[in-house]
Order: C-alpha cells, then sequence, then structure tokens
C-alpha cells in the first residue's frame, strides 16, 4: 500500500496527464539499471570460451604468496598435451613456448605413471600452506587417463626430487629462462 500511496504521491505532483510519462521514464530507469546485467549474463559464456586453453591441459602449476610489490605474488605455468607451454607472470604477461617431443614424452609418461591418490595418502601434512610464514603455496594440477588430480602443497609434503615434481621443475627452469 505504501506504494501505491507513493504512486498518488507523484501522480499530484506531476498532473493526471503526465502518468503515461512518468511510467515510461520508470520503465526506462528499470531496464537501463538491470540491462547491462542482462547483457553481461548473456555475454558471460563467450568470453569463457575465448579465454578456454587453446590446447589440452596435461598439467598447471598455481603459484601464489610471498611479497611482491602489487600484493601477493601470482605467477602459472601450463603444459599443454600438444607440448606447449605457457607462463604467467605477476604482471600479468606471458610467455610462451613449446616443449620438445623427448620433454613432453617423459613428463607425459611420468604424470601417466603416478598413483597421485596414492600420493596424497602417504605424504599427508598438517603444517599449513607455506604462505603463513611469507612463502609460495603451490598447487599442482594433473590431468592422465584417470582423471584430475590436484595436490596442493598446503596439505601434502612435495618431495621436489621425485617425479613428476622433479621434471616440471626443470623444465620450468628450462623454458622460463632459456637455459638448456
Amino acid at each position: 500500500m505504501s506504494v501505491k500511496a507513493r504512486i498518488d504521491t507523484v501522480e499530484l505532483q506531476i498532473g493526471p496527464m503526465k502518468k503515461s510519462a512518468f511510467y515510461t521514464l520508470s520503465y526506462l530507469l528499470v531496464c537501463g539499471i538491470f540491462a547491462p546485467a542482462l547483457v553481461q549474463a548473456v555475454d558471460a559464456p563467450v568470453l569463457l570460451a575465448q579465454r578456454q586453453p587453446k590446447a589440452q591441459v596435461l598439467t598447471r602449476i598455481d603459484v601464489t604468496g610471498g611479497r611482491c610489490l602489487k600484493g601477493t605474488c601470482r605467477s602459472a605455468y601450463v603444459f599443454g598435451k600438444d607440448g606447449s607451454f605457457s607462463y604467467t607472470d605477476q604482471a600479468g604477461r606471458v610467455k610462451e613456448s613449446a616443449l620438445d617431443s623427448k620433454d613432453l614424452q617423459v613428463l607425459s609418461e611420468q604424470i601417466e605413471g603416478t598413483d597421485f591418490e596414492q600420493f596424497k595418502a602417504n605424504n599427508r601434512s598438517s603444517e599449513g600452506c607455506p604462505s603463513a610464514s611469507d612463502g609460495q603455496d603451490m598447487t599442482y594440477t594433473f590431468y592422465n587417463s584417470r582423471g584430475k588430480w590436484i595436490v596442493s602443497n598446503c596439505s601434502t609434503r612435495i618431495d621436489n626430487s621425485a617425479p613428476p615434481f622433479s621434471r616440471l621443475q626443470a623444465l620450468i627452469s628450462r623454458y622460463t629462462t632459456g637455459s638448456s
């Protein structure tokens, strides 16, 4: 009822002849507020599709934590099943490269041969995330014939000398610095 009283007050102020103009302006105002959200909702799938990786992912490594000039440090490494490699640095710059066939073959075999479920069960950690003491949290996402496996150094002790972690570190070093 308060809405009707409010409309009646407005009608008295603008007069009965301009009632249709009031409703038209109200309609335009409501559409103006909600229309961008509707357009964004319609465009969202298109934008997500454009951001899909070019190749199927073999491994993704997300690194967060530490002190950077512009907030929390973040970087990402993506190894594609087709041998593509990309590195995104803290500033959002992307460096792309291609693994040689031997590097891709060895990495693929190590990822396929690792029992990630058993690895996580045997290496549980209750120490928390390294970022709690200004370290870096590393989240590895592996894809193999058995599915998607996520291993984080927040909950799992990761031995960087064990495959596939040692291979990943060597490849990151080689393909981000250019050394062989």
